[in-house]
């Protein structure tokens, strides 16, 4: 079999063809090329919890199993508090979400994200160069805890300036994940029922990265005061396609009447016992602590001894429940 060889052609160009001809191409090019890993990766759109996670804590009363919802006041198993953080979290009294004070509170940002509601995501964009200065959050369920991301350089707050709840972050790209730091923030708290605290020197870092319709956002808290290592925590959303974003106004008002002056609390040294009724969890491991966060201590949990009887459990609860009232009518 004889082999033709291949005729080449050139393609002879006009002088004034050729600037012409590289404007197209260039603008073609511009059109395949890859865009940079920030326009690739949008997390812009309205966003709806995905509640398949950590139900025991976001919601209530889940099928009519009452052991279901917040935390039990006194519940600390799994999370790595430090003392400091148990003896404050055991002087509070829900009843201090009644008040008016306290009714509208925000959520601080390392609570905001991990509460139940929907967010919405948008960015900002230079009218000239295009390029993202900003990231915008805001979950109107969280009484309207509005976030900015700033993806440029922007001026740090003063370190004597007060935090927000939204506090100041700053984040990047890396690939397809956003890295978003948090820092100068209000003091709040780190988990609903429970009230642990955190204090105005949080600092919470994230990774968001999106799967098609569903964006993870993972968050590290740390607080050298009220957590002995950082919490680590992760939340689903699901992409609402028509999800529109709605102002919920928050009208405090008297819930429950009481004299003026009145705010709830447990005197110093209160130790609760709601958790312990309510999870049958041993009252040691209920104390919490960076131990009681890894698989490993369910063998620890075999070691230590029963907890009292329910009945022993509710008589304690009521005993102290008579002394706080006792105590406040001193």
């Amino acid at each position: 079999m004889k082999l033709l060889p291949i005729k080449r052609n050139r393609l002879w160009l006009a002088p004034w063809l050729a600037p012409w001809l590289t404007l197209t191409c260039l603008g073609v090019a511009t059109v395949l090329v890859p865009r940079s890993a920030a326009a690739q990766t949008l997390i812009d759109g309205s966003w709806n919890l995905l509640q398949d996670e950590d139900t025991y804590e976001f919601i209530p009363g889940l099928n009519g199993n009452l052991d279901a919802g917040d935390p039990y006041p006194g519940d600390f198993a799994g999370l790595p508090v430090t003392p400091a953080a148990r003896d404050v979290a055991q002087a509070f009294d829900e009843a201090q979400l009644e008040i008016p004070e306290m009714q509208c509170r925000a959520y601080a940002t390392p609570l905001g994200p991990r509460a139940i509601g929907s967010m919405a995501i948008w960015e900002d964009r230079d009218p000239h160069t295009l390029q993202q200065t900003q990231i915008e959050i805001i979950q109107p369920l969280v009484y309207g805890l509005h976030r900015h991301i700033w993806m440029v350089p922007h001026p740090d707050p003063q370190p004597w300036a007060d935090g927000s709840w939204a506090g100041y972050s700053t984040g990047k790209w890396i690939g397809n994940t956003l890295w978003v730091h948090t820092d100068h923030l209000k003091a709040g708290i780190l988990q609903r029922g429970s009230d642990l605290p955190l204090d105005d020197r949080t600092t919470m870092d994230e990774r968001f990265f999106r799967d098609g319709d569903v964006l993870t956002d993972v968050m590290f808290i740390a607080d050298k005061e009220y957590l002995s290592r950082p919490y680590v925590n992760s939340k689903l959303y699901i992409l609402a396609p028509q999800g529109t974003t709605t102002a919920v106004p928050c009208v405090p008002f008297d819930e429950v009447p009481r004299a003026e002056g009145i705010v709830p609390m447990h005197v110093p040294g209160y130790v609760e016992l709601q958790g312990a009724v309510g999870t049958h969890i041993p009252l040691e491991a209920e104390r919490g602590g960076s131990e009681t966060e890894f698989p490993e201590y369910q063998e620890v949990m075999k070691t230590l001894p029963p907890n009292p009887s329910v009945d022993q459990l509710h008589e304690a609860l009521a005993k102290e429940q008579a002394q706080e009232e006792q105590f406040s009518r001193q």
